[in-house]
């Protein structure tokens, strides 16, 4: 029997880029833990029924990367698919007030350079496709994010 355990990456330290070229979405996937989410993935790790991996996936993001180190003794394999939404924006600002709520209401929605629902449940439905497929009978972590987590639920 193949087990997958899904996984949010562990407290996020935001920041604010001043003068920084970076995009907002690279920004973005380069927030790392916080000192407390450092802590709280390593205690989550001692948790008799999350060990003992036999593989364990996280999307390129630093703090899901960092999340997922707590898990393994080997590697972490990193699978852009299990990023988070896109928004498509370049300052948090352009973000309409009503985002959050009409993403939910419309997977089709979206932002001009963005990311719907559907297509993020679309990218991570053929990822964890693919993982299932590879790695039947193992025991998997799956280390995301929030929303495109939930998005990939919604389709069961």
């Amino acid at each position: 029997m193949t087990t997958i355990y899904f996984m949010r990456h562990s407290e996020a330290l935001k920041s604010e880029n001043i003068n920084n070229s970076d995009s907002l979405q690279l920004q973005n996937e380069k927030w790392p833990l916080t000192i407390n989410g450092e802590k709280i993935a390593k205690e989550k790790s001692e948790i008799t029924e999350l060990k003992n991996f036999d593989s364990v996936y996280a999307s390129n993001y630093v703090r899901a990367i960092s999340t997922a180190k707590y898990f393994t003794n080997n590697e972490v394999k990193i699978v852009e698919s299990f990023g988070e939404r896109k928004f498509g924006i370049n300052d948090w600002n352009e973000l309409p007030s009503d985002f959050g709520k009409r993403q939910f209401e419309d997977f089709d929605y979206k932002l001009e350079n963005g990311e719907s629902i559907n297509e993020v449940i679309l990218r991570e439905e053929k990822a964890l496709l693919d993982i299932l497929r590879k790695h039947q009978g193992e025991k998997i972590l799956i280390i995301g994010h929030s929303t495109a987590l939930a998005s990939l639920f919604s389709k069961w």
